[in-house]
């Protein structure tokens, strides 16, 4: 079942992030998967919770930069 979380970007902005588990359905063990939902193409992965919600902070700020 997705969670969500909420975070504040560098903008102090605060936003909702979706983390889940994405079970690959091959070789792999899967790895889990956040979206940081509103900002459109703002998603990625990482293989431990506290890697995931490094990789969407990075991505936010990312997503952000883009949009200026």
């Amino acid at each position: 079942m997705p969670r969500s979380i909420k975070d504040k970007g560098e903008t102090g902005d605060e936003y909702v992030i979706v983390i889940r588990w994405c079970d690959s359905g091959g070789e792999s063990d899967g790895s889990w998967c956040a979206s940081v939902y509103g900002v459109q193409g703002c998603h990625t992965s990482g293989s431990t919770l506290e890697n995931v919600l490094d990789m969407v902070k990075e991505a936010l700020d990312m997503c952000l930069e883009a949009d200026k």
